[in-house]
């Protein structure tokens, strides 16, 4: 590690030492428009990497030769150009330029850059300032709300939560339905996302459709996240930025209990039960848990929160950054410590980042080098949600931090012991280290190759220490009780390398006076490898030495998780623009992969796209130069891209399993796998047809872009299940059907308010989009992809599907029956409701639509932003719910006299059809009753698919941030750039509507949060060594929030920025 270390830095010794420079002398001025000091203007030396920007009273100070030109350029103003003379001062007026809307250069696909006029497909960039403006440590997290079509669920899954991204919905059934990653024209992974530092990113790109994500294949067939880091630009001279940051984690918010009756089964007080079935409360002292102590039988407000804690999580950054005549080196280090809500759960990461270029002559070479120290420690008990869940309203949690292995019941073991006993500890080295070198023919040729290699190396360990209890309840009529859990130890060393190449050939000509060439021919290759080496067993010999050496009893490698996979393709593309007059665009592209997860007969597979854009107000006279509308883009484009991320390494040709009680007598047997896969088995095919205007209204004061898309999806890849006695195997993955996607998003960009000290710009967004199982080979209309009575402390009957003709994914469970007009059907004699023996259809996972709010007001130096996202349409099953349900601590089981019962609203008798009017439901409080009683419909109740679906509608805040950034008279006093003082809160508000009345509460009562449903559960992310894994949830299937989660939570934090 020491020798790496050295080499990054003599490396940028020797890139800093290369760096010319001329004779300079420092130019300083002022920028103006009509209104007055205009911030954040770029000034460049012409020719030169040498550019500052803008303080905010305007003025700038930059080194530069006599001769050299000054150019000075802002969004939305045409560009002026000056000429650096004897006088040290320059100051310029800047004029609006409608049509410059449409010369903004974005860097799309493969680092190709074109005006916004030229793109032929959706795009949006998110800047550095919207990105860090909350401080938010994922970069991902932190699109959340700024983005049409980007769906990004946050899981409350603790250290390192997972995190999904999802532009326009799903397109695969079983395949890979996130968005590609690409950071500085390399493929990455969101892992890497999640591990860059925000302050050091420049931009993020988001390609919406699939016409630009051609040129990277299948795994841009879901779109692509393009985030290009920062490079030293720091006009002839070093700069230094220093950041830091202090932030506070509570819990959001926690699930509502029912405040009238305590701890107990059968309306008798029990002090181990983990019902809230007993008497009412009546604040008297009562045995409460299993150590016998006295308690008050009183209602406890929140009373699971005492396991939890405000956590606390800082940031700190410096970055060096030098750029030259044809050259720069930037050097970052930044660390992150948090300490989350759970005690003893927190993370550390420390992450070093190098990048340096120089050209020479026509030679350019690019490189980075980045490396992350990642350490994260939590706990595992993974049952402490849902035994927090089971404690009575009753139940003092707090009082039990000190207790040992005893807790509140004799079915779980104490969640503080476990969380101090049952640890699971991670620590992973990441390098990512890219280099470019590009060489220019002339002025129209030029050729680069960029090689990547990311590679990760990682170590996690799980331990439980050993704890055994047994003996009688100190109740009335004992109880004998006895728990507890053997001691084990595991370690997996997980190794990982990708290594990604790419030859690029680019032509730009001018053909003609008015027709335009650009054309990129390239060949690309990726390389896959993992590892992963599992160890361990239970019964360790001596307490609390976590040890391979200490583990008595070692189990098989066949029963951990033990893999290898390596994947490989290699593809060719190409890339024509064609521009005539600069209005009218014309873009063609074409791929061909070959990849080594399909059979020779299909692992070659060809795709392509076209897009043409046309600007009507650079042609049409009478919209020229016009004031009200001043801009206006329209585009159309096609892409049909493959996508065989569906198949695994070796799905087609398995690799078997060692066998039970080999080998023996010298021969070593393979057991049979569960499944097989179809080896004639095709890459499904996404051909979408897309559609848009993009519009500048009041010199672009008011902006609107508009999307329609479609898509359709062929030989969809899933497994169908078969029978094991015909087949031998359980399961086929072959190509099953078809699929549909479609939508539409707007993107409203406004600034009602512009002056001289005060400015108000905002975004309004929206997103809607509808994906549907359209086809299914063979007889079966529907495909179950996940049931949700699998999870470990869930027995809903209800699951999520992909159902012919249905929003995909759909989710069915069990309902009550129901006559012609919608009325319950009771029990004439119990009361029970009847609950169908079948699943139906009862809610969809995905929103009918998401809108996204974003306000910034900008006074002098002090700036307000607020973001807000607002989703509804989408429901999910909630194993919260669901817990307290069983437990006798959902809130409105308490609504009624358990011993006395209600009759069910609406309902009719199941003799007659007549209306309920005189049969109770539940009401035999005592239990003494064959199945009538309040315990045994609440039982049912759990269980009923229709009554834990949750409505998912709601409204977030996701940032608030307020900063002030230091006037300049007060910065030349300091020796400063700039000085930017922030505070921020980032998810601090969330209100759970009811979809159909914004202003009535939903039925969801803080039991979970819906992002939580589309997302793994809390410990997926680091993995459990064992292969009965924790991680249930197809991240296709959504639709299901289990009790592994830990509850959501909110930050509130404070920031310093300092430039030197």
């Amino acid at each position: 590690m020491r020798s790496k270390f050295k080499w990054i830095f003599t490396l940028l010794v020797a890139l800093t030492m290369q760096l010319s420079f001329a004779q300079e002398k420092t130019v300083k001025g002022v920028v103006t428009d009509a209104n007055g000091p205009m911030p954040g203007v770029n000034v460049l030396v012409k020719g030169t990497q040498r550019g500052v920007s803008t303080g905010f009273d305007g003025t700038y100070s930059i080194k530069a030769s006599q001769g050299e030109v000054l150019v000075f350029s802002f969004m939305g103003m045409g560009d002026v150009s000056r000429t650096v003379g004897a006088s040290a001062s320059i100051s310029v007026k800047m004029q609006d330029d409608a049509k410059q809307l449409g010369e903004v250069v974005v860097t799309g696909a493969l680092g190709i850059k074109k005006k916004k006029d030229a793109i032929t497909s959706v795009q949006q960039v998110v800047g550095s300032r919207e990105l860090t403006q909350a401080m938010n440590p994922n970069v991902a997290r932190s699109l959340t709300a700024k983005v049409s079509g980007l769906q990004i669920d946050n899981s409350s899954g603790g250290v390192n939560g997972n995190t999904r991204i999802v532009l326009r919905g799903p397109r695969s059934v079983s395949g890979n339905t996130e968005a590609l990653i690409v950071i500085d024209n390399a493929i990455s992974t969101g892992s890497a996302l999640a591990q860059l530092p925000p302050d050091v990113v420049e931009s993020v790109t988001v390609i919406k459709g699939a016409q630009g994500a051609a040129l990277y294949g299948d795994q841009g067939s879901n779109g692509v996240i393009l985030v290009v880091t920062k490079k030293g630009t720091a006009g002839g001279k070093l700069s230094i930025s220093v950041n830091s940051s202090i932030e506070m984690e509570q819990i959001s918010f926690l699930p509502k209990k029912q405040s009238l009756y305590g701890q107990g089964w059968d309306g008798d007080h029990a002090s181990i039960e983990n019902g809230a079935w007993g008497s009412l409360l009546d604040g008297s002292l009562k045995v409460t848990g299993v150590n016998g102590d006295l308690k008050p039988y009183s209602f406890v407000k929140d009373n699971m929160k005492a396991y939890y804690q405000d956590g606390i999580s800082t940031q700190n950054g410096v970055t060096l950054n030098f750029g030259g005549e044809d050259g720069y080196a930037l050097l970052s280090a930044n660390r992150s410590v948090q300490d989350f809500v759970v005690e003893g759960d927190g993370s550390r990461r420390n992450s070093f980042l190098f990048k340096g270029g120089k050209k020479i002559g026509k030679w350019k070479f690019d490189g980075s080098v980045r490396y992350v120290s990642t350490q994260t420690e939590q706990s595992e008990a993974d049952n402490a949600l849902a035994n927090l869940l089971q404690s009575a309203p009753n139940i003092p949690v707090g009082d039990f931090e000190n207790t040992g292995i005893f807790g509140w019941n004799i079915y779980y073991k104490n969640p503080f012991w476990e969380r101090k006993n049952n640890r699971l500890n991670r620590s992973s080295d990441f390098f990512d280290v890219s280099a470019s070198l590009g060489y220019a023919f002339n002025k129209h040729i030029n050729v680069t190759y960029l090689a990547n290699v990311q590679t990760q190396t990682s170590i996690q360990t799980t331990h439980n220490a050993a704890g055994f209890t047994s003996g009688n309840s100190f109740d009335a009529v004992p109880v004998a009780y006895s728990f507890g859990q053997k001691s084990n130890f595991y370690r997996s060393n997980n190794h990982t390398m990708n290594f990604y190449g790419d030859l690029l050939l680019n032509f730009d000509y001018k053909l003609f006076d008015k027709v335009s060439f650009k054309a990129a021919l390239g060949s690309n290759m990726q390389d896959k490898y993992s590892e992963r080496i599992s160890q361990g067993g239970e019964n360790l010999q001596i307490p609390g030495w976590y040890n391979l050496q200490n583990v008595a009893n070692i189990d098989l490698a066949k029963d951990l998780s033990n893999n290898m996979f390596r994947t490989r393709k290699v593809s060719g593309f190409g890339n024509v623009d064609l521009g005539y007059a600069d209005y009218l665009f014309l873009n063609l592209t074409g791929r061909r992969d070959a990849t080594s997860v399909l059979t020779s007969s299909n692992n070659v597979y060809n795709y392509y796209s076209g897009g043409l854009s046309f600007v009507p107000t650079k042609l049409i006279e009478g919209l020229k130069d016009k004031k009200t509308l001043n801009y206006l883009k329209l585009f159309v484009n096609y892409a049909k891209v493959g996508n065989s991320s569906a198949v695994n390494a070796y799905d087609v040709e398995k690799l078997s399993p060692l066998g039970y009680g080999f080998p023996f007598s010298g021969l070593t047997s393979y057991s049979q796998f569960n499944g097989a896969t179809n080896g004639g088995i095709k890459p499904e095919f996404i051909n979408t047809v897309e559609a848009g205007a993009s519009f500048g209204f009041l010199d672009n004061r008011l902006t609107l872009d508009a999307t329609v898309y479609q898509s359709k999806v062929t030989d969809l890849i899933s497994e169908k299940g078969i029978s094991r006695a015909s087949q031998g195997v359980a399961n086929f993955k072959t190509n099953i059907g078809d699929l549909t996607n479609k939508g539409m998003e707007f993107d409203l960009g406004f600034m009602p308010v512009k002056t001289e000290n005060f400015t108000w710009e905002g975004r309004l967004s929206y997103s809607a989009y509808q994906t549907k199982l359209t086809k299914l080979d063979g007889e079966s209309t529907e495909i179950e992809l996940y049931n949700h009575t699998n999870d470990s402390n869930s027995n809903v009957n209800s699951g999520t599907y992909a159902i012919v003709g249905e929003s995909f994914p759909s989710i069915k469970g069990t309902t009550y029956l129901r006559d012609v007009q919608g009325r319950v059907i009771v029990d004439a004699v119990t009361g029970m409701p009847k609950i169908s023996v079948n699943r139906s259809l009862i809610g969809q996972v995905n929103p009918d639509y998401i809108l996204g709010f974003s306000n910034s007001f900008t006074y002098k130096g002090l700036r307000l932003a607020v973001v807000a996202d607002y989703r509804t349409g989408n429901s999910f099953i909630s194993g919260v719910k669901h817990n307290l349900s069983w437990v006798g601590n959902l809130e409105e089981s308490a609504d009624y006299d358990r011993t006395v019962g209600f009759i069910y609203p609406n309902s009719v008798l199941s003799t007659t059809g007549l209306p309920n009017t005189t049969v109770y439901t539940g009401g035999d409080y005592t239990g003494t009753t064959a199945y009538d009683n309040t315990i045994n419909y609440y039982n049912d109740y759990s269980k009923l698919g229709e009554a834990q679906l949750l409505d998912g509608t709601a409204l977030k805040i996701r940032e608030i941030s307020l900063s002030y950034n230091l006037p300049k008279r007060f910065l030349d006093k300091l020796k400063l750039e700039s000085v930017r003082f922030g505070v921020n809160a980032r998810n601090p508000f969330v209100f759970f509507v009811d979809k159909n009345n914004f202003f009535k509460p939903s039925n969801n009562r803080n039991y979970s949060d819906p992002e939580a449903s589309n997302v793994n559960n809390a410990n997926s992310s680091v993995g459990a060594v064992r292969t009965s894994s924790l991680s249930n949830t197809s991240l296709n299937a959504g639709g299901f929030s289990q009790t592994g989660q830990y509850p959501s939570t909110r930050t509130f934090g404070f920031s310093v920025n300092l430039t030197f």
